[in-house]
């Protein structure tokens, strides 16, 4: 993509683009969208015109003013045209998916396909890093844009990307063996060896040979945790500054079950982002919650059931605080929202609960799962006829019978029950026995049932 600079654009582009900044900068987000697709039409390829655009959409769809969520007819009907006319395509994407809901995966994948059939792959790769600053803990698109960059030749942020991900899930055969992918390639694309290299660049290239030689294993020894701990620490202090290398110690202590001075890298890797990376935010937690459970597991082999008890009661606690904190640091994550809804059904909370899954529902992930905590919030706070509809509403979207489904039809079964109609109930609990018998007491809610209505 010969991507256009704001030097090179034209003075009506400029003009234009000028003008929606202004319009961004008071928040008319209207203006700053249309004036930027306007540019845009005139210089497909002004790339910052491109970013400046979804960064609008983006402002729009966070401040709960954009009238269409979820919502893409036409996808079908985009890919189709890529074939033919990829340009006009890419237009079509960004008017009827991107301008609707800009942080949508369907539609950032359909959006990223046809961007790299318009042979404008950097504007796939930019609306998928701005997504990523707003879904960090979207995994699935966190791996798409690890892809992206392997297949866009930019391996370094490939292995940063991969690296996450593997922070997340480090156990994943699948995920390990991307980053060493990426990892090989970072190194034969920057630590190539050549008649003039010196024998300090060789034995740097040497260790890290060794390193990924070791981190490819799936199953590390204490050997090899050993070595790659203190290859990390050396690497740390002569980069003090680079945070990755805590992260990486935090994450091969844990490897090593070594959770607390793992704990301690994360807290340092915390301190030096000023507690402004959430990856790192919840390995913390995470980290402390491996702590607690293993504390608790000592005092259950000991018998000891009141500290175990304490220790528990301690862990909620520490739970409950982490999610609330979440939610007023990160006020536009709802994902967050949703999680701590769950903490405060639990503890049954339930009006504010609600206030939680009505804004964690607008998270596609969580969506099904808020409408059912809702209902049985609804529920238990008397609303019979609210909690019916809401569940109903959600168990009409699911097309087969999977858990979630069986969850809902379940609670409507409940509430059916509690309002005196038994033959409803029945309806809702045989759909389930005829595809689960084994579900929860169904079988026995079948029997009596049966037995009620002779």
């Amino acid at each position: 993509m010969a991507v256009v600079t704001l030097e090179q654009a034209p003075k009506k582009v400029k003009d234009l683009f000028n003008r929606a900044q202004d319009a961004r900068k008071i928040n008319n987000h209207d203006f700053a969208i249309e004036l930027t697709l306007m540019a845009l039409e005139l210089e497909p390829f002004f790339l910052e015109a491109r970013k400046l655009l979804r960064q609008s959409e983006i402002d729009k769809s966070l401040s709960g003013k954009s009238s269409v969520f979820g919502f893409g007819m036409g996808m079908g009907k985009i890919k189709g045209m890529a074939k033919k006319d990829p340009r006009k395509a890419l237009a079509m994407a960004e008017d009827e998916l991107m301008k609707k809901d800009p942080l949508n995966p369907k539609f950032i994948d359909t959006y990223v396909a046809v961007a790299t059939a318009a042979k404008m792959p950097e504007a796939g790769l930019m609306t998928m890093e701005l997504a990523r600053e707003h879904l960090p803990d979207n995994l699935e698109l966190l791996e798409k844009l690890g892809a992206l960059y392997m297949k866009l030749e930019k391996p370094r942020e490939a292995v940063d990307t991969f690296q996450a991900l593997s922070d997340k899930f480090p156990e994943d055969l699948r995920v390990n063996k991307l980053l060493r992918d990426a990892q090989a390639v970072r190194t034969i694309d920057h630590g190539k060896w050549d008649t003039d290299s010196n024998f300090t660049d060789k034995l740097q290239n040497a260790e890290e040979a060794q390193q990924l030689e070791q981190e490819s294993k799936a199953v590390l020894s204490e050997d090899d945790l050993a070595n790659l701990i203190e290859k990390n620490q050396r690497l740390h202090i002569l980069h003090p500054d680079n945070v990755n290398y805590l992260k990486k110690l935090a994450q091969l202590y844990n490897e090593a079950g070594d959770m607390e001075t793992a704990a301690e890298q994360y807290e340092k890797a915390n301190e030096m982002t000023l507690g402004g990376d959430p990856e790192i935010e919840k390995a913390l937690a995470n980290t402390y919650v491996r702590i607690y459970d293993h504390n608790i597991a000592i005092y259950e082999e000991d018998g000891d059931e009141e500290n175990a008890a304490e220790m528990r009661k301690e862990k909620t606690e520490y739970e409950f605080s982490v999610a609330a904190d979440r939610v007023v640091k990160y006020p536009n994550d709802r994902e967050y929202k949703y999680l701590y809804g769950e903490l405060l059904f639990q503890r049954g909370d339930y009006t504010e609960a609600i206030r939680q899954f009505q804004e964690g529902k607008r998270n596609p992930k969580y969506r099904l799962q808020a409408q059912y905590y809702l209902g049985r919030c609804f529920r238990a706070n008397g609303l019979g006829d609210l909690a019916v509809n809401t569940l109903q509403e959600a168990a009409d979207e699911i097309l087969t019978m999977d858990d979630i489904k069986k969850d809902i039809i379940y609670e409507l079964g409940e509430i059916s029950a509690e309002m005196g109609d038994l033959p409803k109930a029945l309806s809702y609990y045989k759909l389930i026995y005829a595809v689960d018998i084994g579900y929860r007491d169904i079988e026995q809610k079948i029997q009596q049932g049966y037995a009620q209505s002779d």
